[in-house]
């Protein structure tokens, strides 16, 4: 699979990381923090930054996917390129939480459900061990603690 980084930060090297381990390559790269630069250089072919043309990854044919981080760009410019890309329907794995204000996150799925597009948060927190446990306890309730309904039946 041939991906694109579109910003940087430490959640998306790591992917990186492990996708190119898992066989796929990074073929496209823009929007690199200063910080992340040798990082980038050692996991994609061809490290050049093309911030100024991330246009191209709205073609379907250039990448199979886009990983999207922090990287430099501003939240509005953020915003205009997750909108547009997801209205082109190019899968896309963003790196959580990419925005402080939620108004972006609606405007993004608007433009996803009429495209029909992936789109995907990641966010290493969902694999904390404790994760598991306390959605069953949210879904099923806790054994001891809070409120029983069936008890006072």
């Amino acid at each position: 699979m041939k991906l694109a980084i579109l910003g940087t930060d430490i959640d998306i090297l790591r992917l990186v990381t492990a996708a190119r381990a898992a066989g796929h390559e990074c073929v496209w790269v823009g929007e690199v923090r200063p910080s992340d630069a040798n990082a980038v250089r050692e996991l994609a072919a061809d490290a050049t930054d093309r911030a100024n043309t991330w246009e191209l990854l709205l073609d379907r044919g250039t990448v199979d996917g886009i990983l999207v981080g922090h990287g430099v760009a501003t939240a509005e410019l953020r915003t205009e390129q997750l909108k547009r890309i997801a209205a082109e329907g190019v899968p896309v794995l963003v790196a959580h939480p990419i925005f402080e204000s939620v108004l972006p996150y609606y405007e993004i799925d608007m433009a996803r459900s009429e495209s029909r597009g992936i789109v995907q948060h990641y966010n290493p927190l969902f694999e904390f061990p404790a994760a598991l446990r306390l959605s069953q306890w949210v879904r099923d309730g806790h054994p001891t603690i809070g409120y029983d309904s069936s008890a006072h039946l």
